[in-house]
């Protein structure tokens, strides 16, 4: 009996920790609060969508820019209503196309069909921002104060790629719980100009799939002190796992 019980907490912890693959809808609250547009883009042989909402009371020209925007841009716009947000997903009916985000987030890892993280950081570049940026700064007749990058999981592991590599492309970083198990090849781990702020979160609760000799705590300490004179914050959050960490994203960049 003991060991049934054992084995239904861990499948449903399991079950907990990977996020929903259906797609979630806006709601009509959130298409109330915002201009929502929408831009469909082709970059080699993926098709993206992005999506930008544009708060009709908006007050802090900062912008929210979520990576797994499928999936991370309604979920964003239907709690909160602070920041204009842009969303930049994958096209297609399923909210994480695992495929796809393992070429475009991933640079060369352990995983089969990683490493066009730099085909994509140059269309995030070259095409996502210019066209994003115009169209947000034609609606709100002002200038973007900041640029803020959001990413998780695999996400996470490009936002700190981005930070690495073109570190002043956006003002802000939030890195949340980053797949390190996927030993991802950064080379330094040294920032080479520092943006305003980066934050590195992950959670408590978090399954033991890091690296053993690197696991989220040992990471964030060591590429503090490389990295000594850029404003840099990590947190472990309490009680949560992998797939929470996403909500608590959201909370703790909304706080911000």
């Amino acid at each position: 009996m003991i060991k049934i019980f054992s084995c239904i907490v861990l499948l449903f912890s399991v079950i907990l920790a990977k996020p929903s693959l259906e797609v979630p809808k806006i709601s009509n609250e959130a298409r109330s609060n915002f201009d929502i547009y929408s831009i469909d883009l082709d970059n080699k042989d993926s098709s993206y969508e992005v999506q930008i909402a544009i708060p009709k009371n908006l007050q802090n020209p900062k912008v929210i820019f979520l990576l797994d925007g499928t999936s991370f841009f309604p979920r964003f716009i239907n709690k909160y209503n602070s920041y204009i947000v842009v969303g930049i997903g994958h096209k297609g009916d399923v909210a994480f196309d695992r495929k796809r985000r393992t070429y475009d987030y991933l640079p060369q890892s352990n995983l089969q069909g990683s490493g066009g993280v730099y085909e994509f950081l140059s269309f995030i570049k070259d095409i996502v921002l210019p066209l994003s940026t115009k169209l947000i700064e034609d609606k709100i007749k002002t200038n973007i104060d900041s640029k803020i990058l959001f990413g998780h999981s695999f996400g996470g592991i490009f936002t700190l790629y981005t930070l690495l590599e073109d570190s002043l492309l956006f003002d802000e970083y939030f890195i949340v719980s980053p797949s390190l198990w996927s030993e991802p090849k950064f080379g330094s781990l040294e920032i080479k100009e520092c943006p305003k702020f980066v934050y590195y979160l992950w959670g408590g609760n978090e399954a033991k799939k890091t690296q053993e000799s690197m696991p989220h705590i040992n990471f964030a300490k060591d590429f503090a002190l490389k990295n000594p004179k850029c404003n840099i914050s990590y947190k472990e959050v309490a009680n949560k796992n992998h797939g929470e960490m996403i909500e608590a994203g959201f909370f703790e960049l909304n706080l911000y």
